[in-house]
């Protein structure tokens, strides 16, 4: 995935937790690893850079930085374990993280949870 302004790469490998990592395309320089292989999202106005990170007792957490990924603005805890995907608003001021049976909808600015969707399993 690459950043809105084309500047920066995010790379992830099927290869477990911190198998992510982001690249300055300019000088290839190697900018930020960790996360999962697929949850990472760069907000439209390119002011934010969401990925998942493991806590220390296996639970999940999302983290809210700049788009380098080198200053943590805000740290979320999903209600579940498994991040499928996050998203940005287009107007990068919500967060939407999708887990396996639930979307949560969270305000970037101050790290609410604004709302929780649990939905129906078929």
């Amino acid at each position: 995935m690459f950043s809105p302004d084309g500047q920066l790469l995010v790379i992830g490998l099927a290869a477990g937790p911190g198998s992510a990592s982001m690249w300055r395309i300019s000088d290839s320089t190697k900018l930020w690893s960790g996360g999962f292989f697929a949850d990472f999202d760069f907000s439209p106005d390119n002011r934010f850079f969401a990925h998942g990170q493991p806590t220390d007792d296996n639970k999940a957490q999302v983290i809210i930085s700049s788009p380098d990924g080198q200053t943590v603005y805000q740290a979320l805890a999903p209600q579940d374990t498994i991040i499928g995907d996050l998203l940005f608003s287009p107007d990068s001021t919500k967060l939407v993280v999708a887990s396996w049976n639930r979307i949560e909808v969270w305000n970037v600015d101050d790290g609410a949870l604004l709302k929780s969707y649990k939905p129906a399993c078929p």
